[in-house]
């Protein structure tokens, strides 16, 4: 297993949507761990920071006494970089999206027109294919290119059942005697015109690989130019001839290799270094955005855009003591009764189009903080108390709006910013009305029950602290991959009700609209999102909600089709805390916000 799961990293890397194939292996192999950190016991002090207790959970784990957990850290370490450099930070043309899947092998797309519409990087050095030439500046032979042309004609004359129907050819390289495979395949886009992805033999070796194979397996000149030589089909012989070493002296370059990058086998070592080679980046300007590291351009965030059913909503502007920016959205009447509403470690800062134009005929404004590393709002230095800061800030918002008191709306994880912010500031919550909302949970069975994904997400953050940033980097590099509407229902495929949100327009188009504040071109929040999810699950906040016993109503809404609070949970949590309302919202999930907002914005309403 341990061996399978260093693989599927890999293929994670090559491949973001193959994460769904290392979550079952990965729960069986976490498993020992999980149940000897429970063993240990559970929550850590408020003032720790997320990274110091990354640190110390990982030094707990290395120990002899701890069960035999294999060390995956530099492996997911790997990955997650080279996922981090391959961030896409645009929307791609559908010839765009097919082409990237290819970086070793030289590939290009051709339209009707018999003309190239797009090619990658290795398709552009090799054969000189650029974007709008025609197909006869390939350097094949002149009778090679016209049965090229022949066979992409007739793909694109077959009919719509045809998608995904390949043929190959063998061409001949203009003046030499080489011969290159090209795989031909048609691809029908719903909303654009068909065309025909050509992959080809041909290899190409990325600028940038030597310094990532140097950066992450410390190999040396001589052992890159070796493994490249490999990577080519050359013989040892052939390699100590060009060298002029021994065949001795290159067979232990080859051993220090495999040493270095925890391979067994020369197959093991050419399959990690293709999967590498194909998705390093060519160059700087190929490399998008990393979390963390720059901010948006301001100008295509100020605005949460409209939709069929949203109307365009101003981010306004909040600047902290310490020079941070805080931005904040007003939904619903922004001259009206205020409500607080939190948007969750997913960003869904935007409602339904039909529940913010109810809140704006109620009279109600909807104040929306965005919170650090989100949109906009600046984001926080590691060392930070990310609870305390963010508090500080609602704390801060509400002062401006001069907001005295509100009840407040929470999703998902939430519930604890809200705790904390009662801790500090008595009497500034009304009520907490939490949609889709969790409490402290204390054993492992409580997260055994939850579907797949949230089990991966939330127990990753709880019981394997060091890995769980590519997890999230993983994560947000299947949901770009996939796109929004194919991610949602991925990650909730075992709720039919949640999973049914991405084909309904006007509740889609929210929680499409709402996620740009996590995701968008040229940036994300994978940093801001694994540091709220850490937060949550490390930091016993048990004392601070028992506090608000008697002094603050509290309603937790769920729907009965939840993946996180499944029915023994609810039970259990309604026994240990019985002064807190728990209503069951039937055919609704998690994102019951997005199915039967309604009901929340009535509770809200009793409280203002």
């Amino acid at each position: 297993m341990h061996a399978d799961i260093i693989g599927r990293l890999y293929d994670v890397a090559l491949d973001p949507v193959r994460l769904d194939d290392l979550l079952d292996d990965w729960e069986r192999l976490q498993a020992p761990l999980q149940r000897a950190q429970e063993r240990a016991g559970g929550g850590v002090s408020d003032h720790d920071t997320p990274m110091r207790r990354m640190a110390r959970l990982y030094r707990k784990t290395r120990r002899p006494s701890r069960p035999p957990v294999p060390d995956l850290t530099d492996h997911f370490r790997r990955v997650a970089a080279l996922l981090a450099q391959t961030q896409v930070t645009r929307t791609l043309r559908p010839e765009e999206v097919e082409l990237a899947r290819f970086a070793r092998t030289a590939a290009f797309a051709v339209a009707p027109s018999l003309r190239i519409a797009s090619a990658n990087r290795a398709a552009q050095v090799s054969l000189s294919a650029q974007q709008g030439r025609s197909l006869d500046t390939l350097p094949f032979d002149e009778a090679d290119r016209l049965v090229l042309a022949s066979r992409i004609r007739q793909l694109l004359a077959e009919t719509s059942a045809s998608q995904g129907r390949a043929t190959l050819l063998r061409l001949r390289r203009h003046g030499s005697d080489r011969i290159v495979l090209l795989h031909l395949s048609v691809v029908r886009p719903g909303d654009a015109p068909a065309f025909v992805v050509v992959v080809t033999s041909e290899l190409r070796w990325p600028e940038t690989l030597n310094r990532t194979l140097r950066d992450a397996f410390a190999l040396t000149p001589a052992e890159i130019e070796i493994l490249r030589a490999l990577s080519e089909g050359r013989s040892l012989r052939d390699i100590a001839h060009v060298r002029d070493r021994s065949i001795e002296t290159v067979r232990a370059q080859i051993k220090a290799i495999l040493s270095k990058t925890e391979t067994t086998s020369q197959n093991e070592l050419l399959r990690l270094t293709l999967t590498i080679m194909e998705v390093v980046p060519d160059g700087a300007n190929e490399i998008g955005a990393i979390s963390g590291q720059a901010l948006p351009r301001l100008a295509d965030i100020r605005i949460s855009r409209a939709t069929e059913t949203l109307e365009e909503r101003p981010f306004h502007v909040l600047i902290r003591p310490d020079g941070r920016r805080v931005e904040y959205l007003l939904l619903g009447d922004p001259k009206g009764r205020p409500v607080l509403f939190t948007h969750g470690a997913l960003g869904l800062c935007r409602w339904p189009g039909a529940l913010e134009r109810q809140a704006q005929a109620a009279g109600i404004c909807v104040v929306v903080p965005v919170r650090p590393g989100y949109g906009a709002s600046t984001p926080l230095p590691s060392t930070a108390n990310r609870r305390q800061e963010v508090v500080r800030d609602m704390a801060a918002l509400m002062d401006r709006l001069g907001i005295a008191s509100v009840p407040v709306l929470t999703l998902d994880l939430d519930v604890h910013y809200i705790a904390h912010l009662h801790a500090r500031c008595p009497g500034r919550v009304k009520a907490l009305i939490a949609v889709g909302g969790t409490l402290p949970l204390t054993a492992r069975a409580q997260y055994e029950r939850m579907g797949r994904w949230h089990l991966f997400i939330r127990a990753g953050a709880r019981y394997t602290p060091a890995l769980y940033p590519f997890m999230v980097q993983a994560g947000i590099a299947m949901q770009r991959r996939l796109g929004r509407q194919g991610w949602l229902r991925k990650i909730f495929a075992e709720s039919a009700a949640d999973r049914a949100l991405a084909d309904r327009p006007e509740a889609f188009e929210a929680i499409d609209v709402g996620m740009d504040i996590m995701m968008r071109e040229g940036f994300d929040a994978a940093t801001a999102f694994t540091e709220e999810v850490m937060t949550s699950e490390r930091v016993d906040w048990r004392a601070e909600i028992d506090a608000m016993r008697d002094k603050v109503p509290i309603h937790f809404l769920h729907g009965d089709d939840d993946l996180q609070m499944v029915a023994e949970t609810r039970r259990e949590l309604a026994q240990e805390y019985p002064w807190i309302t728990f209503h069951l919202i039937p055919n609704a999930g998690q994102l019951l916000l997005f199915q039967a907002g309604e009901i929340a914005l009535t509770w809200l309403r009793k409280y203002q």
